[in-house]
């Protein structure tokens, strides 16, 4: 029954993820419904506007990760998601009541906070609920959400009107606050804001039921949480702490390459930029096909994480995901017949949510202890959304002034370069507590130090 608790206490967690997939492919309904005119705005969107609709969300991710890693830790992870439900509901009537530019602008700039929340929060949550057996697997309703919120997007978007759209993105986050609200917070946060071991052991047992080993996990806990909050630290910290830098070192750079893997481009432009074909197949369903395989493979693989491991799938995905982009390069310089595009395109769904879309926010809720974890996850959610912001931004400018290959080549030595880092610098975590991936960075840490000692001659 536990296990039953923590999972759908992940699952509804997780639904402001799905309402991010669903902004975050909106761009590509919206642009073919108004470059088709099936819907006319009031106002005129030139190509730079465009370009600007699509990247602000990105903005909005990178000013709120911080401010969002303060309020979990002030009023808690819970609290802090149940806000996002008036965050997406705002930018959803923005975007149905649209007069300008600004206003859609506005929107996306609201639905970009909420997804820096998001990013930041329900990883954390995720991971201070569930069990060490099943947290890798939990962890992936994270992705699950975040494509089927893209699926749902992409499948029903082109088919539906498009405030019909908008409205269902108003509706979700009432969804969400709804079921949400009855969950209760997680055993951590109780102890971090006044060490209540008494409302922590209800909420252990909430979660995974009465048993004599819940006394001994909340000694853990309180344990644990205390010798990590003695001196609470922060940004600083994670520079200036040698295990804390090595592992927000791991954290950013796989955060960073996974975006810099080409998916955003993809979810965004490729209505717009893959070859078109009038068939069976065109570039709608190509998306679908796409968008699909990224939800299937995410939730068929997701035991492999705490079977196969985090560093072996990592290795596995950016090493294929590297291989299909060199094909989609060759596509787009040599103008190969649009079923390849087509089949590589859709077979980047399999080969990035087989790893590189899953594993880094993996490591993210495992690597820190509690008094840096939400300085960390504040820090990795803005690196997914620069990397975002810059990918989205420049996409167009390269492919008018060189050519949609040197982006997809770049996107293939990016790839290539995840797998060299993942091989020197990525430790398993699998199967460890909290407590013993935290003993692995200090003995880490004892070895480095020791070494520089006998560098150094002393």
């Amino acid at each position: 029954m536990g296990y039953t608790k923590q999972a759908i206490a992940a699952f509804s967690a997780s639904l402001p993820i799905f309402i991010v997939g669903c902004w975050l492919t909106w761009p590509s309904v919206a642009l073919y419904k108004w470059q088709t005119k099936e819907y006319v705005l009031p106002f005129e969107l030139d190509a730079e506007k465009v370009s600007w609709v699509v990247a602000t969300m990105d903005l909005g991710n990178i000013l709120s990760p911080i401010p969002s890693g303060y309020i979990m830790d002030k009023f808690g992870r819970k609290n802090t998601l149940l806000l996002t439900s008036l965050v997406f509901l705002t930018s959803s009537l923005l975007t149905i009541f649209a007069q300008s530019s600004y206003w859609l602008f506005t929107s996306r700039l609201l639905s970009g906070i909420g997804k820096g929340v998001g990013f930041t929060v329900v990883p954390m949550y995720i991971a201070e609920i569930t069990d060490k057996e099943i947290r890798g697997t939990l962890s992936t309703m994270f992705t699950g959400h975040l494509y089927g919120g893209i699926l749902f997007s992409l499948c029903v978007g082109p088919y539906i009107q498009y405030q019909t759209l908008n409205i269902i993105l108003g509706v979700i986050p009432l969804v969400f606050f709804i079921t949400f609200m009855f969950i209760p917070e997680t055993p951590y946060f109780h102890i971090i804001k006044d060490n209540n071991q008494v409302a922590a052991k209800k909420s252990l047992e909430w979660f995974k039921g009465k048993s004599q080993n819940i006394t001994e996990e909340l000694d853990e806990i309180v344990l644990t949480t205390n010798e990590n909050m003695k001196n609470k630290s922060g940004y600083r910290e994670l520079v200036s702490n040698y295990s804390y830098r090595k592992a927000l070192i791991i954290v950013l750079v796989t955060s960073f390459l996974q975006r810099l893997s080409g998916v955003s481009t993809i979810l965004s432009y490729a209505s717009t930029t893959l070859p078109e074909h009038h068939g069976l197949i065109g570039r709608t369903e190509c998306l679908i096909i796409f968008s699909v395989l990224l939800v299937v493979t995410n939730f068929a693989c997701s035991p492999l994480v705490d079977i196969a491991g985090r560093k072996t799938l990592n290795m596995l995905s950016a090493f294929l995901s590297s291989g299909v982009m060199i094909v989609l390069a060759a596509c787009f310089y040599w103008n190969f017949d649009y079923w390849v595009s087509y089949l590589f395109t859709s077979l980047f769904g399999i080969t990035y949510s087989l790893g590189i879309g899953i594993i880094p926010t993996t490591l993210l809720s495992e690597l820190f202890p509690t008094n840096v974890k939400s300085s960390a996850a504040s820090i990795a959610s803005i690196a997914f959304a620069l990397a975002s912001f810059l990918i989205n931004k420049f996409y167009k400018i390269v492919q008018i002034n060189f050519g949609l290959y040197y982006m997809f080549a770049f996107y293939a030595i990016c790839s290539g370069i995840n797998v060299l880092f993942t091989f020197f610098f990525i430790f398993e975590t699998k199967g460890k507590s909290f407590q013993q991936i935290q003993n692995i960075l200090k003995k880490k840490t004892a070895t480095t130090q020791s070494n520089e000692y006998i560098m150094n001659g002393k």
